[in-house]
């Protein structure tokens, strides 16, 4: 009998989320993520594809991870918490890929692929919409795009310079401090 309660107690715990691993959500006040940023970097690490050449990077002030592409393009993720050392202020993704790499398959990646693995680390009902959405939006405009879920904004960008392109996205809660810069 106690194996029984034992096992249905813990399964309970699982079913309600209450396994130790925090979800990284908006704080109460809406204008951060409620996670350190070392924490949400580990966490977007691990939800990177297991192919990905991925290194945690936390000799700067903000931690982040660098991955290395197949054809030697660098992707850097950058986690924010400039106000305060236990939330998160933003998510930067950002790469620069050579004109001679850039394709649909690279665009489709940067814009929609990569934000929405980010997103889902997050705790939001549709991070694959999010991130769809905030495409979609930059289509319509070109080079860049957002849109906006449960109090989270997704931003994606692309501009073209003299040797390839820039891909840049940025998450945030969509009344944090990030966006007044």
């Amino acid at each position: 009998m106690k194996k029984k309660l034992l096992t249905a107690g813990l399964a309970a715990l699982m079913l309600a989320g209450c396994t130790g691993t925090k979800k990284i959500e908006l704080t109460p006040d809406g204008t951060a993520f409620n996670a350190s940023a070392l924490d949400t970097a580990k966490a977007v690490q691990k939800a990177l594809p297991s192919d990905a050449k991925a290194t945690l990077d936390t000799s700067n002030d903000y931690p982040g991870i660098d991955i290395v592409g197949s054809s030697g393009d660098e992707t850097s993720i950058v986690v924010w918490d400039k106000y305060d050392k236990s939330r998160v202020d933003a998510i930067n993704i950002s790469a620069i890929i050579p004109t001679s790499k850039n394709d649909q398959s690279v665009k489709d990646y940067y814009m929609y692929e990569l934000p929405k693995t980010v997103l889902k680390t997050l705790d939001i009902d549709d991070a694959e919409g999010l991130a769809k959405a905030a495409y979609r939006d930059s289509v319509t405009h070109y080079t860049y795009g957002s849109a906006e879920v449960d109090g989270i904004k997704c931003a994606v960008s692309q501009q073209a310079t003299d040797d390839g392109f820039v891909y840049m996205t940025v998450i945030a809660p969509e009344t944090g401090s990030f966006w007044e810069y």
